[in-house]
């Protein structure tokens, strides 16, 4: 486990968000998983968790969800309305604002002082994730905290994710 550095994937003339990377160079532990309830806007395949950073006690959250449709993973580690990271896995190619595409089947997106919003339909940076192209929900969690340094390793899984 550990922290992924992303900077060689920005250009020379942007740079990454530092107080968003020392937050996600902390070792950080997983509080509680759940499934979400009462939010509209994710699908009923959903996970929550809560992520205490452990020397500040910040609380992140990070939600996991499957599309029904080919089986796309989507992973946002957040704090507050901030997206911190973005994980895409058994998804196409990623094309970043530098022209460079991370390849598929899985990619992380981060923001950047140029690209700092993560949202839907803005132009952000990606780093591929090599691993296998047919992870499973639980595979991608675990790929994705690998990369921002989250234990959850005892953290209760609710059967119907496996």
């Amino acid at each position: 486990m550990g922290y992924y550095d992303p900077s060689p994937w920005i250009e020379s003339n942007d740079s990454l968000v530092a107080s968003i990377e020392a937050i996600l160079m902390r070792r950080k532990k997983a509080q509680s998983v759940g499934r979400v309830v009462g939010k509209s806007f994710l699908p009923k395949n959903n996970l929550e968790m809560k992520v205490l950073v452990g020397d500040t006690g910040e609380q992140l959250r990070l939600i996991e969800w499957q599309r029904d449709r080919g089986g796309q993973i989507y992973i946002e580690l957040s704090l507050h309305a901030d997206n911190y990271r973005k994980g895409h896995f058994r998804c196409g190619y990623h094309q970043n604002p530098d022209g460079r595409r991370a390849p598929p089947p899985h990619h992380v997106h981060f923001p950047t002082v140029t690209y700092r919003r993560l949202d839907f339909g803005q132009s952000t940076y990606a780093h591929p994730i090599s691993e296998d192209s047919d992870c499973n929900y639980v595979d991608a969690l675990g790929v994705f905290c690998d990369c921002v340094n989250i234990y959850w390793d005892g953290a209760p899984i609710p059967l119907w994710a496996w």
